[in-house]
């Protein structure tokens, strides 16, 4: 399964097996981690057996079950570019593990920050976790009924772009895969723009996680595209 295939197969998990994550997986995640750290200055980091950050109703709101390991998204206060980088590099992790054929649920407030093990320097900031397990092949009714609770309807192409040309094939095979990225609350902020043949991108709404989501719509749109756009 190649990442844009990834795009379109995954989708978000929030029941887990109790199981460890499997070495093979484990060591492919942490290799991927260190890649991005290095690349983007950021200090991601692979939690396991960490279960108290989401246990309990009020902790989880009752969303989540068997949360065991998770992708801690930390990097400095200082880089004004920090969210849009977690988003890009945390998606891109996400990708990965559903070429794993492993569970994963971005997660932006529901867990227990005061519990994460994970280790911040001074500067650091912990922004968001990624749920991380190996799950049934198919979802339980707890969990599908979640789903479609929390799930909206996804915005049509023309609602996430504007061009002042007619858009070429591959400007429009970025916004399909831009369609399928998660957002936060599914609100699909992201707009892009064609004009002058230069490619600009911005969110529609005022959010802790705007920049985040942003993140996210520019990894699918350059897997999409099959191209990079140095939005960063």
């Amino acid at each position: 399964m190649t990442l844009l295939e990834a795009v379109y197969t995954r989708r978000s998990r929030r029941s887990f097996l109790k199981t460890s994550l499997p070495d093979k997986h484990r060591q492919e995640l942490l290799r991927q981690i260190a890649l991005l750290n290095l690349e983007y200055d950021l200090h991601i980091q692979l939690i396991e057996n960490a279960a108290p950050v989401f246990a309990g109703f009020r902790a989880s709101y009752g969303m989540f079950q068997n949360v065991e390991h998770f992708i801690a998204l930390i990097g400095r206060r200082s880089d004004p570019l920090l969210k849009r980088k977690l988003g890009y590099c945390g998606e891109r992790l996400v990708l990965e593990a559903t070429r794993m054929e492993l569970g994963t649920c971005w997660v932006g407030g529901t867990f227990d920050r005061s519990r994460c093990p994970c280790q911040l320097k001074a500067d650091e900031q912990l922004c968001l976790v990624i749920a991380i397990g190996q799950v049934s092949p198919m979802e339980g009714r707890r969990e599908s009924l979640i789903h479609n609770l929390t799930a909206r309807k996804t915005k049509p192409l023309e609602a996430l772009y504007t061009s002042d040309v007619e858009p070429p094939e591959w400007f429009l095979d970025g916004i399909r895969a831009v369609q399928r990225a998660p957002s936060a609350m599914n609100r699909q902020p992201v707009q892009f723009r064609l004009k002058e043949g230069r490619i600009t991108v911005g969110v529609q709404a005022i959010s802790p996680f705007a920049e985040i989501d942003l993140g996210i719509a520019l990894l699918h749109f350059e897997l999409g595209a099959n191209r990079k756009i140095n939005l960063m």
